[in-house]
């Protein structure tokens, strides 16, 4: 009897619960949180931001590495003058990351979960061009875009 118990749990159960345990999502297939932040480190050229050329003294952004958490740094001025300094904090506890393949591009979309506060970021990468996406960008208490910074991979 327990032998066959054992196969019943080997031969049904065991695959249900991988099952359960699926990494894939409507953003493609999870990959690991740091392993991803840790190849996207460093600095990069602004080359565009919201469609525009950035102010010449914005022209710089970087991703940084503190142990428990990745910034994203790449600022943004909206017409009439006002300046974001275009922080983003990504925890790792609260951050999946997931790729999806579309040719020759890949989209990594950044999924940070705060409570009931979902926030979403792509880095998408085409060869050398940079293309990221702030999906819940706030211009204004009451009006938000999705921001997209065009960067090239600055020489170290």
């Amino acid at each position: 009897m327990r032998k066959a118990a054992f196969v019943f749990l080997l031969v049904f159960a065991f695959p249900l619960l991988a099952d359960d345990v699926d990494t894939t999502s409507p953003y493609g297939q999870q990959v690991e949180t740091v392993g991803f932040f840790k190849s996207i480190n460093g600095n990069y050229t602004i080359e565009l931001a919201g469609g525009k050329k950035p102010d010449p003294n914005d022209t710089a952004g970087d991703v940084t590495q503190d142990p428990d958490q990745t910034t994203l740094r790449f600022p943004y001025c909206i017409e009439g003058g006002a300046c974001f300094l275009g922080y983003v904090f990504l925890p790792h506890a609260k951050t999946q990351v997931f790729l999806a393949t579309q040719g020759t591009t890949q989209v990594y979309t950044m999924v940070l979960t705060d409570g009931a506060a979902v926030s979403r970021y792509a880095w998408e990468v085409t060869g050398t061009s940079i293309v990221l996406r702030n999906y819940q960008f706030q211009t204004s208490p009451t009006t938000s875009i999705v921001l997209e910074h065009v960067l090239t991979k600055a020489a170290d």
